[in-house]
Formats: C-alpha cells, structure tokens, sequence
C-alpha cells in the first residue's frame, strides 16, 4: 500500500506501508515496538513520515476507555519519525543518544467522552474488560465513538 504525498508536499515519492524501517535506527529491540513504516526526503531538512498503527498493544492500547487513537502511541511514532529521519536524512551517527525533552499535540474532537461512560460526578468511568492473552480472551472491542 503506497499513499500520495502530494498534499503535503509536490515532488516526494509516495510513502509505503508494506514493512517497518529497519529498528536499529530507531533504537528499538523488538520488532513490535517498531510503528514507523517509510520516510521520504522534502529537502535537506524535512522529511515525511509514514507508520502503521497496531489495533492491539499491550502499552498503547490497554487503557480504560480506550479511544479510537492512543496519543501516547502518536508521540510514539513522531519520536521514531524524528530519531529515523535524523539518523537517514540528516547524516546523525549512528551512535547518537537524543534526550526529548518536551512535546506537545492538538488532537480537536479527538477525545470527545460519550454520555454514557460519564459518571454522576461528571468523570469518565473505566469499562470494565477482560485481561487478553493466551488462553485469556481477548479484550472487548473499544466502545463506538459519537
């Protein structure tokens, strides 16, 4: 699966979402924690980015009240954008240590709390859930956003 690039910038190859990146560069072990999929050089200083978010993680998507995009996952994937498009497209060793810190993000509407998760003191309530795993079941689907 390739998508265009053109709305965000004229001229970059499409972004491929067939297999991660190489998680070396991104400082990660294990291949699942690797989200990012492909970059793309715009100029000397800016790069796109593509990743294929998990449906299921045991960090990013096991929280109560589980909305349709995690945004810890999110900043997940912009930390690797950034770490993967300094290491390729910058020329940053290889060997480099990056210390983040702090980011922020505007996600509107994103978060909108259905009524009938809100409690009578006006905060979201956990949904009950099964524990996945083997053997365990799998969790509830996340509830349908209004």
């Amino acid at each position: 699966m390739t998508v265009s690039t053109n709305a965000f910038a004229s001229g970059v190859r499409e972004l491929e979402f067939v297999r991660s990146v190489d998680r070396r560069l991104l400082h990660r072990r294990a291949l699942s924690e690797v989200f990012l999929t492909d970059t793309a050089a715009v100029d000397g200083q800016r790069f796109l980015a593509g990743a294929e978010l998990p449906s299921s993680h045991a960090y990013f998507t096991d929280h109560p009240g589980h909305t349709a995009v995690d945004p810890v996952l999110l900043l997940e994937c912009a930390r690797q954008a950034e770490t993967y498009g300094a290491h390729r497209h910058l020329g940053v060793d290889d060997g480099t240590t990056f210390v983040l810190q702090s980011w922020s993000m505007r996600l509107p509407g994103l978060f909108t709390v259905r009524t009938s998760m809100v409690s009578s003191a006006g905060l979201p309530e956990a949904a009950p859930r099964e524990r996945g795993g083997p053997g365990r079941g799998a969790p509830p689907p996340p509830p349908p956003l209004v």
